[in-house]
């Protein structure tokens, strides 16, 4: 099991991911669409080969854990319950989908190295609660 390289879950009755998860760090595909989820646990720190994460339709308020991971490059997460985005996850992030939620901040904090550029291409915020993007500092985001 700890070569396993996609994990899908999508439509259950999941209120949380179990903390063993975070012993799959083979995983580069975790989806787990259509459920119950409030939050990740911490262990999903060390899913540093996820490349994509799916989690769209739950209850999650917080995808800050998903800032950790290296190598994400496509994360889903409309249709939850987010309220801040901060743009700038990782240097691989090219796809953000945050569509559907009760985002009133969005923000992209200065890289902490000038050698790190942000590859987002797509960024959907569509249906959030959004009234302003004076916070966003697009020179951050190149490739937006």
């Amino acid at each position: 099991m700890l070569c396993l390289v996609e994990l899908d879950m999508s439509f259950n009755t999941m209120t949380e991911l179990p903390k063993e998860i975070g012993r799959l760090t083979a995983l580069e595909n975790l989806i787990f669409v259509g459920n119950q989820v409030t939050k990740s646990p911490e262990e999903c720190r060390n899913l540093i080969n996820l490349r994509l994460l799916d989690c769209r339709r739950n209850n999650i308020s917080d995808i800050s854990v998903a800032y950790t991971l290296p190598k994400v490059e496509k994360l889903y997460a409309d249709h939850n319950f987010v309220h801040a985005i901060h743009l700038c996850i990782g240097p691989c992030l090219s796809v953000l989908d945050v569509s559907h939620n009760d985002i009133t901040l969005l923000k992209c904090a200065p890289t902490a190295s000038p050698q790190v550029s942000h590859s987002l291409t797509v960024l959907d915020v569509s249906y959030t609660k959004l009234s302003s993007l004076d916070t966003v500092d697009f020179s951050q985001l190149p490739s937006l």
